[in-house]
């Protein structure tokens, strides 16, 4: 059932950016409203592609680029 769930949901721009929301810092949503998130739709859908678990450097960069990204919103 979990699993169907999943599969529903994962066409949904909004799931796939929470998904990528909880592996990052926890304080994303705070800078970035649900609209402006939607207009990095692609964007963010690449990072998702391309974050991997074999993929550590590229994981350490997106995370570098959110935090920089924060210290400038704050």
């Amino acid at each position: 059932m979990k699993n169907k769930l999943y599969k529903s949901k994962r066409s949904n721009v909004n799931y796939k950016i929470s998904k990528f929301y909880k592996r990052s810092t926890g304080k994303f949503i705070k800078f970035f409203n649900l609209h402006r998130i939607q207009k990095f739709y692609t964007f963010f859908l690449n990072i998702l592609r391309c974050v991997e678990y074999n993929n550590l450097d590229t994981y350490l960069l997106i995370k570098t680029v959110l935090s920089i990204i924060e210290k400038n919103q704050a």
